[in-house]
């Protein structure tokens, strides 16, 4: 008898972990990890927020865990939060960062 495994891929999980660092005077590092290994994501899209504004695209294809977001203004309040994609689709956004 033959022992078969079988993996389901369904839409990635939402990014967790969400944080900042390598803050500079107009620019920051935004890195995040991957809730689940097995989702096979493919990119993450990351959106930024200033203050009580809205939510607005850094970058359109990210395919590591982090991203350097560049051009900032000084002493301006930013949230970050990440959604994931595979082949089956994109996941949920991350809770923003703190």
């Amino acid at each position: 008898m033959k022992v078969l495994d079988v993996f389901l891929i369904s839409v990635p999980e939402e990014p967790s972990r969400v944080s900042v660092a390598t803050i500079m005077e107009t620019s920051l590092q935004v890195s995040w990890r991957q809730s689940n290994a097995l989702d096979l994501v493919l990119q993450y899209a990351v959106q930024m927020k200033s203050g009580t504004g809205d939510w607005e695209q850094v970058n359109d294809t990210i395919r590591g865990s982090s991203v350097l977001v560049k051009n900032l203004n000084s002493f301006t309040v930013y949230s970050f939060r990440v959604s994931a994609e595979n082949g089956l689709g994109t996941s949920p956004y991350s809770q923003p960062s703190p």
